[in-house]
């Protein structure tokens, strides 16, 4: 029973959770989250008549955009720079070495702001909100 809701969601979950995130590990500890909490539930999986039901699209959509807002609240708390470097990688798409350039730093440095700036906002979404309590 486990197994297949796992199967049936994982996916949407994901497309959800990297669309909010953009990035593949955040999206992969939202998913983990997520089930490690309905496993915790599990006793309880047969009065859910329907996990769809529960968290139908409007919902969804309202969750994903407070998630969004929750998302937006972490990044502008990020220092000056380190909210630059994850703009621009984030949201322009831009890699490492053209960040670098554009800022005239070591792509190191680069990479380790990226890094900070990703846990700092895991950390902040995590610490701002049970992640997707609609389903349960």
């Amino acid at each position: 029973m486990f197994s297949g809701l796992f199967r049936q969601h994982e996916q949407r979950l994901h497309l959800l959770a990297f669309r909010l995130t953009k990035s593949e590990q955040t999206t992969q500890d939202i998913i983990q989250e997520v089930f490690l909490k309905l496993w915790e539930q599990r006793g309880n999986l047969d009065s859910i008549q329907k996990v769809e039901q529960a968290a139908n699209d409007a919902e969804l959509h309202v969750a994903a955009r407070e998630y969004g807002q929750i998302i937006q609240k972490a990044i502008s708390e990020l220092p000056p720079q380190r909210k630059l470097i994850y703009k621009l990688n984030k949201e322009d798409g831009l890699n490492y070495q053209q960040i670098a350039e554009e800022l005239q730093i070591s792509r190191h440095t680069v990479k380790n702001q990226l890094f900070s700036a990703i846990q700092s906002v895991r950390r902040f979404i995590v610490k701002s909100t049970k992640l997707f309590s609609l389903i349960f």
